[in-house]
Parts: structure tokens; sequence; C-alpha cells
């Protein structure tokens, strides 16, 4: 420690003698002026190897890591000390510059005369240190997983896939054991694509806030989805909460965006008024709109107007942002949106191997700097963010009639869906659903005569739905019941699509199918994301390794080796006299012609093989669609 002399340190001196060798950042300024009067080596190397007796200037606060200048002052003029602020700032310049966590203690500096002199600031790097959590009483495990199965159960699943608008959301539940359920958030498409975002807290915790939050959410997307405005719907939830008082003094924030031309209208009850980031990184929140919490004495349903360019991203979050220890509310203002506003541009370096969506990765990052490395946080934590983006063009095909175009089709609706990144069941579900309505029109659009044309086209409408639309120019001729090569696959088409609709004439037919796509809505500790489908692969048939009796299945199984499947199965066992397990957990796509080779294999001889498929893998999503007798692990016998 280096002090300036004349100072009147005492105790002061012997506390910062201690820190001179160790890694805080240890400061004691002095008066208005914020003179620096003694500082320890870590200070001091900040201050570029000198500082004492200089005047901390703005630049100089920023560079010691102590935050707002106006907070030392706070101190100095109250003598109220300022513990456990944390906060995230940049250190370095260019490609080497990057995101540290900090943790700041400021303490009065008080004189001999009882009157307070300056300040004594300790700053702390703590980006690498783990939370250390709260100490779990008995019981608390318990309560805590079921307030994460309750949170689980009221919050939605998934969140919608439209065009134009890209939507994501992270719930991270409240540390402390039983502390959870206040927070809701939800996304409602209304029918002309136009899309209503909220996020919501309830006063108090535990069941009964879970219970009222699950309350009003339901009476707010009811009101949404019929279509009633902004103003109404938050009017008759005002109306609804006055009727119960655990409701009252709840507050939300509703917004909704027009993809197409940005304009959104949003209303602030009582809580944190949106956060827009623009194309070039700047954050700034909108005007409150006026409107109180519910249920209280003033209306709720004031409203307000602003507009969204392209690539514009508006965030809503939950008050356990703002609600932090050390620091006010301004200031976590500020902190919120330098945060976000670092994750927008990609610079906060808080997460390896950060998701490519620029909506997914504001809302992860964000989190993590701001939430994951505090000693517990006493509240949830809700982050909704939308971003206007460029629609999705639609995917146009046009290819011959024959079974290699099965496997092309396949491949280029991977790459279409890809961008679309929704859930991996919905692609599985999309992927299949094609692929025999393609595999139909090759088989039997065009019997008898030529090959002609297969025309696939794929697009979204305005609700984000995809609407798959498969064409030729032939006339089918269905093979008669009883037929060994008879399939099933318009059945197995409509059982993995919302609905499907066939126009057939002279000149051709058209079948329409439809399908919503989502996205997980992902819970923090409760729900656990789902790894994407492996792209299409090459049909595999072998013995698997060290197991005479199993032989591993893989690949794309369809029309154009549904015979080489059913032959090579059929070698392998014998014609059915040798058990055996096929393993198809390595299969990426599972077509009605390998379905019916399959359904061959195992009726046949004294001693079928057995197929089995882990729970989830598209081998048994789609054996359990058509009863397919299966199992999901080897110790579990076939249905």
């Amino acid at each position: 420690m280096v002090p300036h002399g004349g100072g009147d340190f005492g105790s002061v001196e012997a506390a910062l003698a201690a820190f001179e060798d160790e890694p805080q950042i240890c400061v004691v300024v002095e008066g208005v002026e914020r003179r620096v009067v003694a500082a320890n080596a870590a200070a001091r190397a900040r201050l570029g190897g000198g500082g004492i007796g200089d005047v901390v200037s703005d630049a100089t606060t920023e560079a010691l890591g102590l935050g707002d200048p106006h907070d030392l002052e706070t101190v100095r003029r109250t003598g109220d000390p300022d513990f456990s602020s944390h906060w995230h700032v940049r250190v370095g310049a260019g490609g080497r510059a990057q995101d540290v966590l900090l943790h700041r203690s400021l303490v009065p500096w008080v004189g001999a005369d009882g009157s307070v002199r300056g300040v004594v600031a300790v700053v702390s790097d703590v980006t690498t240190t783990l939370p250390a959590g709260r100490r779990r009483e008995p019981g608390g495990r318990a309560r805590h997983d079921a307030m994460v199965s309750l949170s689980d159960a009221l919050l939605p699943d998934d969140l919608p896939v439209v065009p134009g608008l890209d939507v994501a959301a992270r719930y991270l539940l409240a540390s402390e054991d039983g502390a959870a359920g206040g927070d809701w958030f939800d996304v409602v498409v209304r029918d002309d694509g136009r899309v209503v975002l909220v996020v919501g807290d309830v006063v108090g915790h535990g069941v009964t806030a879970s219970a009222v939050m699950g309350q009003l959410r339901a009476v707010l997307h009811e009101r949404l989805a019929s279509g009633a405005s902004v103003d109404e719907a938050v009017a008759d939830l005002d109306r609804f909460a006055r009727t119960r008082p655990e409701s009252r003094a709840t507050t939300l924030v509703v917004v909704e965006v027009d993809p197409a031309g940005g304009d959104i209208c949003y209303c602030t009850a009582g809580h944190p008024p949106p956060l827009v980031v623009d194309a070039e990184g700047r954050a700034t929140f909108l005007p409150p709109s006026g409107g109180a919490p519910l249920g209280t004495v003033q209306p709720a349903a004031a409203v307000a107007s602003a507009r969204l360019r392209p690539d514009d991203l508006v965030l809503l979050h939950s008050d356990g942002l703002l609600e932090r220890r050390g620091g006010s509310h301004a200031h976590w203002l500020t902190q919120v949106a330098d945060v976000f506003s670092h994750a927008y541009l990609g610079l906060t370096g808080a997460t390896p191997g950060a998701p490519r969506r620029t909506v997914e990765r504001v809302c992860q990052e964000g989190l993590e700097v701001l939430a994951r490395l505090e000693e517990g946080h006493d509240e949830d934590i809700t982050v909704v963010a939308a971003q206007r983006v460029s629609p999705l063009a639609p995917l146009t095909l046009r290819l011959p009639a024959v079974r290699s175009s099965v496997a092309t089709v396949r491949e280029e609706l991977h790459g279409w869906l890809a961008r679309v990144d929704s859930r991996p069941l919905d692609e599985m579900s999309v992927q299949h659903a094609v692929g025999e309505l393609v595999t139909n029109v090759v088989e039997h659009a065009y019997a008898g005569r030529l090959p002609g044309d297969v025309r696939v086209t794929m697009r979204q409408d305005p609700r984000g739905e995809l609407v798959a639309e498969v064409a030729d120019d032939g006339c089918w001729h269905d093979r008669p019941p009883g037929d060994p090569g008879r399939t099933h696959g318009l059945a197995l088409a409509r059982g993995l699509v919302d609905s499907l609709l066939i126009e057939g004439s002279e000149t051709g037919t058209t079948v329409t199918a439809r399908a919503r796509l989502s996205r997980p809505a992902q819970l923090l500790q409760g729900r656990v994301p789902q790894a994407h489908p492996v792209a299409a692969s090459r049909f595999r048939f072998g013995a698997h390794p060290g197991d005479d009796r199993r032989i591993d299945v893989g690949g794309s199984l369809d029309a154009s080796n549904a015979d080489e499947l059913r032959a090579s199965a059929r070698r392998a066992t014998a014609g059915g006299t040798r058990p055996l397990v096929l393993d198809l957990a390595g299969v990426t796509h599972l077509g009605s012609a390998a379905v019916q080779a399959l359904h061959e294999v195992v009726a046949e001889g004294p001693a079928p093989p057995r197929l089995q498929a882990p729970r989830g893998s598209v081998a048994q999503q789609v054996m359990e669609l058509v009863r397919l007798p299966h199992s999901t692990s080897p110790a579990d016998p076939a249905p």
C-alpha cells in the first residue's frame, strides 16, 4: 500500500495493508473531488502504476471497476455502505476485449471527528466464481423440485415459429427453496400474423403465487387469442384481479408486434418497460405506458406505441433482473441494457458455443452474465425476446417422379427446415409426411405411363403454420387390397401432420398438409433441450460389435431400400428361425415402405426378430404411430 502523506487512516490503513498482495482492488478516495489517498498493488496496476493524489475521474472509476461514479458520492454523503453490487465491465480493446463480472463493496471512511471523509472501495473479479448457493433446509430439495414441476406445468411448453419474427424465452427459477412461482410469460399469435408477448409477475412466492399466476395467464391468453386488443385484454384482466385479493398488485408488460410493418403497441402495468436493441447494438428502454399494477386504484390498461426497424430486437423481462443486492433501480436498468446490448452483438463471451440465432444468444448470455454468478437469486427471472427478421422464402421443387427423387426432396427439405430451426420432432414429422406423399406420387400417379413430374412447395402462412403441397399431373391407380406391395403412406402422413387435404381430378392431384411448428420454451433447471436430429444418411445393416445376437440398422429407410432391408433381415434371421434383435436407434428416417417390410419380417417364422429403438428416437415414434411391435430398451419385451 502506498498512502498519501497527511492522511489519518487508523484501522483503515491496517485493513488495506492486508490486501496489498491480494488480487482485489482496494482504494480509498477522499472528499467530493474523489482524490486517491491510498491504493493497493492491484489498484495501482489499474491506475498505471501511480494515481496517489490524483482525482478519480469518471474514466478512472470505470478502469477501477467502481461502477457508477455517483455511487461513491452517495456513500460519502449519506454514510451508508453499499455492499454486494454485481455488474459486468469490458476489459481490453479490440479483439482481445472481454467481459468480466465484478463484486464491489463501498464503505464510508469516517474521520476522528465522526465526519465522513471519503470512501473505502474493494472490487473483486468474480467472473469464474461459481455461486455458493443457499444452504438447503431439510426437505428443501423436494420443495424446489415440486416448484420446478409446477412451473413446468403452468408455463408454455413451446414457442411459435412465425414468419418475420424470431422469438425466444428463458425462465430461471429462484434459487431459494420453494421461492419460485410468481413469474409467467406467454406468446400469442393472432390470425393476421401479429404476435403478442407477455411477461408478468405475481406478488409472493410458492404454490399460492403459482396458482394465481396460472389463473391470470389463462384469462389473458384467452382474451388475446379471441382477438381482444392489448388495452381491452389488460382491462379485462384488471377487472378479474380486482375480484381476487391475491391477484392485486401483479405487474405485467404486454407487447403486440406486427412482423410485417414493425409497429408495436405495448402496456406496462407497473412493470419495467420493454428494451429495444437496434442493429448497431444500441439499447433503449421504451417510455412506460403509464398503467398501474393490476387490481389497484389506478387503471392498468394504458397503452403506448413504437416501431421496430428490420433486425431490431424487443426484450421483456421480469423484476428479478432489477431486484438485486446493492445498487439502485436506475443502476440496474443501465446494467441490464448494457448486458443485452453486448449479448446482441455477441461480445459477452459468456457462453462457449453460443446459439447462432440472435434472440437465443441474447436470452442465454444475458441471463448468464446477470444471474449465474449471483450467490442465489431470490426471484424468478424471465426473459422474452423477439427480433424482426426476413421471412423465410418458400421452397419450390420440380423433380421427375422416380424413387431417387424421394431422397432429393428429403435432403432439400432438411436444409429448409434447418433454417426454420423448429423442434426436432416437428422436423421429423414433416420429413416423414412429405416423404410419404412424394412416394405415393412416384408409385401411383403415373402407373402404366412414362413417369411425369412431382412438384413440392413448402411455405409458412402468416400464423407460422407450415403448408406443404405435393402435386402431380397423373391419375393415381391404387393397388387392390391384399396386394403385398400395397402401402399405407397416406395414412401415415395423415397421422404425422395436423391436417391433410387431397384434391384430385383427371388432370392431376394436389395434397396439402398443414403442421404447426414450434421451438422449446426453456425452463432452466426444469427442461432439457432436445438435440437436433441427425441429417439423413445411407442405409446400414450389420452385426453389433461384441454381440452376435443384435443387428444395428441405421440410416434412411424408405421405398428405395425397403426390399434390401427385407432381404437383409430374412438372411440374418434365417427366415425367422434365428431370434435376433434389430436395433433401430440409428435410423434417421422410417418410411411406410420400410414399415411394411418390418411388419412382414416380424410376422415370419417361429422365432421372428425383435425390434428395438430408444424412446424418443425417430424409429420409436414412427413405430408407435403405426402400432408396429417394438421395445424401447434391451430389457423390455416387445408389446
